[in-house]
């Protein structure tokens, strides 16, 4: 069989597709685990801010440093591995909420956020809805 200069070139365009294919499933893949990681996280400073608010007589906490005592505890329970400085850089929070805010309204102000992708859904239980649930709770601490 000869080989000729068309199924050479048919040959390196087929090669270089599966190529550029493996390349944007590779990327998605990375993009989508890391998404997922950053949505866990996320959950992970949401039951923080609810362990915070416990302890501190439903005051929202005010910056990352009032978290840092709730960080080995939730960790512990959530059987993830993540330092406190990752939570930090992967997760937004509004400091300046107040709990009656977020019990009064619970759907129209996010919290809790994915810092690389703010708008970003999530599936299953939002970190939003675990802070809500856990005022809808204690409702009447709350008014």
């Amino acid at each position: 069989m000869q080989f000729s200069l068309r199924h050479l070139m048919l040959v390196v365009t087929i090669v270089a597709c599966m190529a550029w294919q493996l390349t944007v499933a590779i990327s998605r893949t990375r993009h989508n685990l890391e998404a997922t990681r950053s949505s866990y996280a996320a959950r992970l400073v949401a039951h923080m801010c609810v362990e915070h608010m416990k302890a501190n007589n439903l005051k929202w906490p005010r910056n990352w440093g009032d978290l840092r005592d709730d960080f080995e505890p939730c960790l512990a329970r959530s059987g993830q591995s993540w330092t406190f400085d990752d939570l930090r850089k992967r997760v937004g929070v509004d400091w300046r909420v107040k709990p009656k805010q977020i019990s009064s309204d619970p759907g129209s102000k996010t919290v809790i956020w994915i810092a690389s992708d703010p708008t970003r859904e999530f599936y299953g239980l939002s970190p939003n809805e675990i802070v809500s649930r856990y005022l809808a709770a204690t409702k009447a601490l709350v008014d």
